[in-house]
């Protein structure tokens, strides 16, 4: 589902508040699909240290289809939700 611009910065200010008030740190990213530009960059999040079910629930509560998780020194992978 593509959201309005309003709605999109609305959840991803959201977003920022639920990630800084965890204790979690984390650094704005943007989400750029491989796609031949089908689908519009996305304002993101890399958030640092969780784990798998972490950033899993955290896609839930926030309505996602799917997050990028990775661990160092292994490639990221996508979670669908």
């Amino acid at each position: 589902e593509v959201l309005a611009d309003h709605q999109n910065e609305s959840r991803q200010g959201r977003l920022r508040e639920r990630i800084a008030a965890s204790g979690y740190s984390f650094f704005a990213a943007s989400n750029i699909a491989d796609d031949g530009g089908a689908w519009p960059v996305e304002a993101s999040y890399l958030v640092v240290p969780v784990n798998e079910q972490q950033v899993a629930a955290l896609g839930r509560e926030f309505r996602q289809l799917a997050v990028v998780y990775g661990e160092a020194g292994s490639a990221p992978r996508l979670l669908w939700l």
